[in-house]
């Protein structure tokens, strides 16, 4: 625990002890000042003392709260930068586990898609032959029937006979195949639902890294922008000697991402504050 996260402790524990005393204080401020409208005839003094209290526990806790949330994000900050490193080598290794989790279950799905299209694909397949195969073996029927002989027609009608058999038969499985088709949806959903936890947690330790890299690299941006306003007042000094009425870095406006009060920038007047410490001597020993 650094020294931020003590002080909201601190903090934490005055407004817990504040929120417990405000109760009563307001119950108290309140029937002080039903007593006072109430009685007419001798009507007590307004009761400022107790609705002062109030309102001075109430201040407090305001600025308890508003020290939390200040101290939190100095916290963060340090937390962040202090754990950057570390972060992002354990989070990278989560991004590769939910990856490869979140591709073997994309391979699996695909995998069972195509087992469920080349199902549905063989029954109509074996459905079509079918049907076509009983047509052919009508019109051979009727033909035989017409003009053809005795056993020619016998034959035929074994044929349409089979073929009808045949048709019914695959159109009897029909319901057998639409059973283990809808099985193979419902598990195409199951494996839809993990799809999408998998893709989630991706993102979520995608966001982490990326939080992390984020301390890395303002961390490193907020060094380079002190020794860049450093540079800069080594500038700023040189023309000063130098008798310059404008300077260069005048218009320098760098931005600090640190978490902080006041202005969140170094400007003209930080570097001039850092250039007028710097001699002529010091300037030219470089």
């Amino acid at each position: 625990m650094n020294d931020y996260r003590k002080q909201i402790k601190q903090h934490q524990d005055a407004i817990e002890s504040l929120n417990e005393q405000l109760a009563p204080l307001r119950e108290i401020a309140k029937l002080a000042v039903l007593q006072y409208h109430n009685n007419r005839t001798s009507r007590p003094a307004y009761p400022h003392a107790e609705e002062g209290a109030v309102a001075q526990a109430e201040a407090e806790l305001d600025h308890h709260k508003k020290e939390v949330a200040r101290l939190e994000r100095l916290a963060d900050w340090e937390e962040g930068v202090n754990g950057a490193s570390a972060t992002m080598g354990r989070t990278r290794e989560k991004v590769a586990a939910a990856q490869s989790e979140l591709s073997a279950l994309q391979a699996q799905r695909q995998s069972i898609k195509e087992t469920l299209s080349t199902l549905l694909a063989e029954q109509q397949n074996a459905l079509g032959i079918a049907v076509e195969a009983e047509q052919t073996a009508a019109r051979e029927y009727a033909k035989a029937r017409v003009g053809g002989t005795v056993a020619a027609e016998k034959k035929a009608q074994g044929d349409l006979q089979t073929a009808s058999a045949a048709l019914a038969l695959i159109r009897a499985g029909d319901s057998a195949t639409e059973a283990v088709a809808d099985a193979v949806k419902a598990e195409i959903l199951v494996i839809d639902q993990a799809i999408d936890a998998a893709a989630e947690q991706l993102d979520a330790m995608r966001s982490e890294l990326l939080k992390a890299t984020r301390y890395l690299w303002a961390d490193r941006l907020e060094k380079a922008t002190y020794e860049l306003a450093a540079l800069a007042a080594h500038v700023n000094a040189a023309e000063r000697e130098l008798g310059w009425r404008y300077g260069s870095v005048d218009d320098l406006n760098l931005p600090l991402l640190s978490p902080g009060g006041g202005n969140r920038f170094i400007d003209k007047r930080y570097v001039l504050e850092i250039s007028e410490g710097i001699s002529f001597d010091v300037l030219t020993a470089a």
